[in-house]
C-alpha cells in the first residue's frame, strides 16, 4: 500500500518458544475446518508449527489518510502458529490497543480472513476492540470469511462490512472428547488412572468417557459459549429472539447475514475504507461548543456575547479567543474614558478649580497599574510581531494573577 508507515510494538515480555498447549482445549471454529484441522493434528509433529514469539515484533500499518489496517488472517490461536499469518491474538490485541492510543491514527480498520480458531485469547481480543470502538471507529471487514472467533471479534466493532460471496456466523464454542476405550480393549491394552478429584484424568486415552464426564464438559462449553453470546448481542445490539435466530453454529452468506443483523453492509474493501475515513474525520473535526461550556469556560461573559457565540457554531477555543478580544475592546473603551476624565481634571486644576472626586481619581491611579502593566506586556508582545488576539492569550497564560486582578478593576 503506497503512502503509509509502520508502527513497531515492543513486547512486554518474553514468551516462550513453543505453545503446544494452545490447541488443546475450547475452539470457535466453524466445524467443517475442525475436521481437517483435527486430521492434520493426528499426522504432523506439532512443535513444528508453533511460531517463538521472541521473534520481533509485529507491525500495523497507516494509510496517509490515518487509518491503521490490523490483519487478521487464517486460524486463529493464542500465540500464534504456522497454520496462520496472524502472529496470534495476543499480539493482534496489542496492535489494536496501540492503535487506539496513536495521535496518528484516526480510525482502526480490521481486515478480517478467518474461519475462528480457539477460545483461548479471544476474548480479550474482542475486548480490546470494543474498547478502542469507544474513543475512534472501528470497521471489521471479512473478505470472503469471518467465523466464529473471527465473527467474535468482528462483533465489537462500529461496523461490520463484508464482500458479496462472504460467509458470516458460526456463533457456537465446542470440545471433542475421543474415547479410544473400545480400541485400547482390541488391542488387550488396560490403562488405569491414579488420581485424586473425580474428574482428575478424565479424557486421558483409553479410558472411557463417563456420560459424567461429558455433562462436566458441556458446563465448561456453556460458560465459554455465553460469554461469546453476549458479546454478539451486545456489539450487535440485538434482541434476545434474534440471537437465538442466529446462535446456532450456522454460517450465512453477506446477503442472509445483513438481514439477520450479523453485517452492516456488503461492499469492497475500498468503499469500506473510504466510508471510514468519512467517519473518523466527522468525529474528529471540532464541534460546536455547547451553552453550557460556553458558561463554564467564558467567566463574565454576558447572554448577548453567548447568544452570538451559540448562532457563529464556534467551538470552544474560537469562543474563548473571542472573548478575549471582546475584553480588550472592552478594556480599550474603558480606558478611553479613563484617559478623557483624566484630561479633564487637568484642564479643570490648570484654571485653578479643584476637580470634583479628586481621592476618586488617585484612588484609580493607584489602582490602574495592574491594567496598566497587563496592557503594556501585551504592547510588547505585538511589537514583537505578534497579533493582537495572540497577545493577549499569551499575557494571560503567562501571568493569570496579573489577568485576575486587572478584570477585578476593570469589573470594578
Amino acid at each position: 500500500m503506497t503512502g503509509s508507515r509502520t508502527i513497531h510494538i515492543d513486547h512486554i515480555s518474553r514468551i516462550s518458544p513453543k505453545h503446544l498447549e494452545q490447541f488443546w482445549g475450547p475452539w470457535a471454529i466453524g466445524t467443517e475446518y475442525a475436521d481437517n484441522i483435527l486430521n492434520m493434528l493426528a499426522s504432523m509433529d506439532m512443535a513444528e508449527h508453533s511460531i517463538d514469539q521472541r521473534s520481533p515484533a509485529v507491525d500495523y500499518q497507516v494509510t496517509t489518510d490515518g487509518i491503521a489496517i490490523v490483519e487478521v488472517q487464517g486460524m486463529m490461536t493464542k500465540r500464534g502458529s504456522s497454520f496462520s499469518g496472524n502472529p496470534g491474538t495476543v499480539e493482534l490485541r496489542r496492535q489494536v490497543s496501540q492503535a487506539a492510543r496513536d495521535p496518528g491514527v484516526k480510525g482502526i480498520l480490521l481486515s478480517i480472513e478467518s474461519p475462528g480458531g480457539t477460545a483461548a485469547g479471544t476474548k480479550e481480543f474482542a475486548d480490546a476492540v470494543g474498547q478502542a470502538s469507544q474513543s475512534k471507529p472501528v470497521f471489521a471487514y471479512i473478505e470472503d470469511l469471518g467465523a466464529s472467533a473471527a465473527y467474535f471479534v468482528a462483533s465489537q466493532a462500529t461496523q461490520v462490512w463484508a464482500n458479496k460471496p462472504a460467509m458470516v456466523g458460526s456463533i457456537g464454542t465446542f470440545m471433542v472428547a475421543i474415547d479410544q476405550s473400545k480400541m485400547a480393549d482390541d488391542l488387550g491394552v488396560v490403562v488405569h488412572v491414579v488420581k485424586a478429584g473425580e474428574f482428575k484424568g478424565a479424557g486421558v486415552p483409553g479410558t472411557p468417557v463417563t456420560e459424567s464426564q461429558l455433562d462436566y464438559y458441556q458446563g465448561l462449553i456453556n460458560q465459554v459459549n455465553d460469554d461469546f453470546l453476549a458479546a454478539v448481542q451486545g456489539g450487535r445490539r440485538m434482541s434476545q429472539d434474534a440471537l437465538a435466530a442466529v446462535a446456532n453454529g450456522k454460517v450465512y452468506l453477506s446477503t442472509e447475514a445483513k438481514t439477520k443483523g450479523l453485517i452492516d453492509q456488503i461492499g469492497t474493501f475500498e468503499v469500506a475504507m473510504k466510508e471510514l475515513i468519512n467517519m473518523a474525520e466527522t468525529q474528529t473535526a471540532p464541534k460546536p461548543a455547547t451553552l453550557q461550556e460556553l458558561r463554564s469556560a467564558l467567566v463574565g461573559a454576558d447572554s448577548d456575547f453567548l447568544l452570538e457565540q451559540l448562532s457563529e457554531n464556534a467551538t470552544l477555543q474560537d469562543a474563548q479567543e473571542a472573548w478575549i478580544c471582546e475584553q480588550n475592546d472592552r478594556l480599550a473603551v474603558a480606558q478611553k474614558a479613563v484617559k478623557e476624565a483624566e484630561e479633564k481634571a487637568a484642564a479643570a486644576a490648570s484654571e485653578g478649580v479643584e476637580p470634583i472626586g479628586e481621592q476618586a481619581a488617585k484612588d484609580r491611579g493607584r489602582d490602574g497599574s495592574a491594567r496598566d502593566e497587563w496592557n503594556e506586556r501585551i504592547e510588547k508582545k505585538v511589537a514583537g510581531g505578534m497579533d493582537r488576539p495572540r497577545a493577549v492569550m499569551a499575557v494571560n497564560r503567562e501571568n493569570p494573577g496579573l489577568r485576575e486582578a486587572m478584570l477585578a478593576q476593570v469589573n470594578g
